[in-house]
């Protein structure tokens, strides 16, 4: 029996969801314009892969520092509030790099810091602007609704890898944390037109600790949570730091500028845009199933990547990683989602958001490969392994392989 079709471009016409979703697309613009950007001038200026790697981490670590106390803390205090403060904070820090770079006063240890700090909204981002979208909403098409958001966090890897690269080489650096700042106050009037507001919370007290406590117990409670959670660290420690090495392949086997490593980089993306929106609107009636095997072929595409000899391989095997990466993106936010009881979904889309920040060491181990086989050999090496855990995944969590009647989450 077919699955229906949605129409995600229905969501657009409700104010507020319209809102987030372009706000969201503003800072996942910025963090790939500034990727791009700050791992071509750290390489430049340093002739360190490990640095490039270090760099990256610095922006990925707050997810598994702050992932599950923003996921309780979003208990408390609205989303809009949090939101408001971090996107005018960001867009401000922006700007001061921006200066510093113009300055000549720019040190790799200030970007590494802005990093971390944009890295720290994001994790804010990952969980309060998500949970928000569902409950405008609501439950029966929060899946589209989620899906429809990876379209647009993929998309920004397109826009964003390739106006990261123009700026670089017109402006310089100065000019990706420009733009930074203007993408940053742009989404900061998107969120304060929102009319959105979440149900009124009791102040925080002792109970923080015991919700922050509650919400680990009842992830224990559930298998399918569980194996989701191990994938998604399996994943982010193994294959999405290889995003970190594109420009050093690009820089020292295929010898190109950075426009041409920023096209690299928007190949990947366009394969997860196209992916998540055929995700969103023809819904797979296994979740679970699409978003396991497409993370599986998604480390053999990358693996095939690391053994690039010319730019139109490159961007093939990029192209296709990106395609089986929507399985994952487009399915993981809402197979969390519909899988939790409403009132666990944020403890528990924070558990996710710490599990992805949890994955982040990947990039120290990607740096240190790196820094002694060199970044090509690296990814091979990292993949590799991956495959290798999937694999034991499989064999060792059930609730992966369940048919859609006996999973807990609905089509």
């Amino acid at each position: 029996m077919s699955r229906p079709f949605n129409n995600p471009v229905t969501l657009l016409r409700n104010h507020d969801f319209r809102g987030l979703w372009f706000a969201g697309g503003c800072f996942w613009t910025t963090r790939w314009i500034e990727i791009l950007a700050v791992s071509v001038f750290v390489f430049d200026f340093t002739g360190s892969a490990a640095m490039v790697a270090l760099m990256v981490f610095a922006r990925t670590v707050p997810m598994v520092l702050f992932g599950a106390v923003v996921g309780a803390l979003a208990q408390y205090v609205q989303g809009r509030t949090l939101l408001l403060f971090g996107l005018a904070a960001l867009s401000v820090m922006s700007a001061v790099l921006g200066l510093l770079v113009a300055s000549g006063a720019i040190e790799v240890w200030h970007i590494a810091l802005g990093a971390f700090l944009s890295g720290t909204y994001g994790t804010m981002e990952f969980t309060v602007r998500r949970i928000m979208l569902g409950e405008i909403v609501g439950t029966e098409r929060a899946g589209s609704a989620l899906a429809l958001d990876a379209v647009t966090m993929n998309g920004t890897k397109i826009l964003g890898p390739v106006v990261g690269g123009i700026l670089y080489e017109l402006i310089g650096l100065e000019g990706a944390y420009a733009a930074s700042a203007l993408l940053h106050g742009a989404a900061v009037l998107l969120v304060a037109a929102l009319r959105h507001r979440q149900g009124a919370r009791t102040l925080p007290q002792i109970r923080f600790t015991a919700e922050l406590f509650d919400g680990f117990r009842y992830a224990a409670t559930n298998k399918l949570l569980i194996g989701m959670f191990i994938v998604t660290v399996t994943m982010n420690f193994f294959a999405f730091p290889f995003v970190s090495m594109v420009p050093v392949i690009g820089k020292e086997v295929l010898h190109l500028s950075a426009l041409p490593i920023g096209l690299l980089i928007t190949s990947n993306g366009l394969g997860s845009v196209v992916g998540a929106l055929f995700i969103s609107v023809y819904q797979p009636r296994n979740r679970v199933r699409v978003f396991f095997f497409g993370s599986l072929l998604n480390l053999v595409a990358i693996f095939a990547f690391s053994y690039s000899w010319s730019f139109e391989f490159a961007l093939v095997t990029l192209l296709a990683a990106g395609l089986c990466n929507a399985c994952f993106g487009a399915n993981q936010s809402a197979i969390v989602f519909l899988s939790s009881e409403p009132a666990m979904r944020s403890r528990m889309m924070g558990a996710l958001t710490m599990c992805i920040g949890m994955g982040q060491f990947g990039f120290l181990h990607l740096g240190v490969l790196a820094g002694l086989y060199g970044g090509a050999t690296a990814v091979a090496m990292m993949t590799a392994e991956g495959f290798a855990a999937m694999a034991a995944i499989y064999l060792l969590v059930p609730a992966l392989r369940k048919k859609p009647k006996d999973a807990r989450v609905p089509p």
